[in-house]
């Protein structure tokens, strides 16, 4: 039988906070999931983790490929993927040990719903709280607008429908930056959005993922940011026309 849940986690030289990534996934209450971790051509010890939890639980599927970047994890995670959802987790990332079951139980009461996130705590790298997030907007039509202007969702919090993922229309390989906007994008002006005002995921602020201060590494984001959004408002006139 195929597990409810596919659970996609994207791994490249994490060791340090891994194991509280995946033992956040073990512990959850709702327990009908499977793991598929991409091992993304680590250099660390990422890949023996990886396999000593593996040898544990059952659950767990490992894939190792050399290094092509998160999208590519990402989809080819996506595409071994048997479960009826599909949820991202990065390997910095902590879920609360309720979120499947909490965000499970909305899809349960609202069957239009395609893709459900949460809210946020931001945690620094020993796992001390650093603040609330509580930007991303609960409703359908807000999700839809703030689209626009910024993500609409915390990637980590994210559980989709499968079915809405057609086929190769993925996450966009190339893009490096704002990749899972633009993933994001793709699917929600044809698909009822939700964010649940729960703190469900911890989302860690560390040196190896903290904005670069370089340059030219600022003037590549925005350049990203900008055309993912004229991609979006191009998909909402198609949705409305």
């Amino acid at each position: 039988m195929n597990p409810k849940v596919s659970v996609i986690m994207p791994v490249y030289n994490g060791e340090k906070f891994l194991g509280e990534a995946i033992e956040s996934v073990l512990n959850q209450t709702f327990k009908d999931f499977e793991l598929i971790i991409v091992n993304d051509g680590s250099k660390d010890n990422s890949l023996n983790i990886i396999k000593e939890y593996g040898n544990k639980d059952n659950r767990i599927k490992i894939i190792d490929q050399i290094n092509q970047g998160v999208s590519v994890a990402r989809n080819i995670g996506i595409k071994k993927s048997s479960g009826e959802y599909i949820a991202f987790l990065d390997s910095d990332d902590i879920w609360v040990e309720e979120k499947l079951n909490i965000q499970l139980n909305k899809f349960g009461s609202d069957k239009e719903l395609k893709i459900c996130g949460t809210w946020a705590s931001v945690i620094d790298e020993k796992g001390k709280e650093i603040k609330k997030f509580t930007y991303p907007p609960l409703e359908d039509k807000k999700i839809k607008q703030s689209s626009f202007y910024k993500h609409p969702f915390i990637t980590s919090s994210l559980i989709l429908k499968k079915e809405i993922l057609e086929k190769n229309n993925l996450f966009k390989v190339g893009t490096h930056l704002a990749e899972d906007y633009e993933f994001v994008t793709k699917y929600i002006y044809n698909n009822k959005a939700k964010n649940i005002d729960k703190y469900l995921i911890k989302y860690r602020i560390h040196t190896a993922n903290s904005s670069s201060k370089n340059l030219k590494t600022k003037l590549k984001m925005k350049l990203a940011a900008v055309k993912m959004r004229i991609l979006a408002t191009q998909r909402l006139i198609k949705s409305i026309f």
